[in-house]
């Protein structure tokens, strides 16, 4: 426990909450802890065998980009912070077409939530940060807006909610939602929205990437809320879920660079963000930017 809240950078007690929800979400014990050390249980190696591959994957292509971007410091070498989903759909052809002019720089990617992202930016850990617009409070940040990401309903193949294409914070109320966790933006900008307007919602599933909630959603464990629908994969062969564009209920989320005002960024860095830029604006990006790179 300890060993797992000091590589997700948070205190032990909200490991243990966080462990003990998710036992209460899917109705099963994960852990026996009447043993020491404590010991999974068949129904926690089911699950662990599944986030494991899911988690792997990304991981391995977070790995794969990092590599890749290894070299000699020709240009000059920068850091990006950015959430795992952008990381992971958006960043790789930016970076791609910046490697093949400048195959020698050196370039690192860290994959984080908000808050840690800004933490970062701040310290001076990253040179930049692929989020959404920062909040008011944060006054040393500049920003660069790249695009708008819609928000979207993803609902598995065949669920009511999809024959209703202008629904309701009311309709949505009425189902089970896989969400992201509570740290997430755009969970707290959803529960914002839910309680003006009084509504509880029924939480089904708690997970920290969209990967995991996609993967939820397409075996029927409910619906969920996100704006990284713009970066799902085509489906190839029989469909696994729907999505529904929320642009009726929600504005959509403003994506681009924060940098910190005080920080003198090296050229290199400002012109990997005019290739942000012109990636956003591109007419041949924006299908990347519409379904992603095979398309959080």
């Amino acid at each position: 426990m300890s060993q797992a809240a000091r590589w997700l950078e948070l205190g032990q007690p909200t490991v243990t909450a966080h462990l003990q929800r998710l036992e209460q979400n899917i109705g099963a014990t994960l852990f026996d802890r009447k043993r020491r050390p404590i010991k999974l249980t068949p129904e926690g190696h089911k699950l662990f065998d599944l986030a494991r591959q899911l988690v792997s994957s990304v991981e391995s292509g977070l790995t794969s980009l990092n590599d890749q971007m290894s070299g000699s410091d020709q240009l000059g070498s920068f850091s990006i912070g950015s959430y795992p989903d952008l990381a992971f759909h958006y960043l790789p052809p930016v970076l791609q077409r910046y490697r093949s002019r400048y195959p020698d720089a050196h370039i690192k990617v860290v994959a984080r939530p908000y808050q840690v992202l800004m933490n970062c930016l701040d310290a001076g850990e990253v040179d930049m940060a692929l989020v959404h617009i920062p909040d008011e409070e944060a006054k040393y940040v500049s920003f660069v807006h790249l695009f708008d990401a819609p928000f979207s309903l993803l609902a598995p193949i065949g669920h009511p909610i999809l024959d209703n294409p202008t629904l309701s914070l009311e309709n949505i109320a009425e189902w089970p939602l896989v969400l992201l966790s509570q740290e997430s933006y755009t969970r707290r900008y959803f529960e914002n929205a839910m309680d003006e307007k009084g509504l509880q919602i029924q939480v089904a599933l708690e997970m920290d990437h969209s990967e995991l909630v996609r993967r939820y959603v397409e075996i029927g464990m409910g619906v969920a809320i996100t704006i990284t629908g713009m970066f799902l994969p085509d489906q190839e062969g029989t469909p696994k879920f729907g999505m529904l564009d929320l642009s009726h209920i929600f504005s959509p989320v403003q994506i681009g660079v924060a940098v910190k005002a005080s920080h003198e960024l090296s050229p290199a860095a400002w012109e990997f963000i005019a290739d942000l830029k012109a990636a956003a604006t591109d007419d041949s990006s924006q299908s990347v930017i519409a379904s992603g790179p095979d398309a959080r």
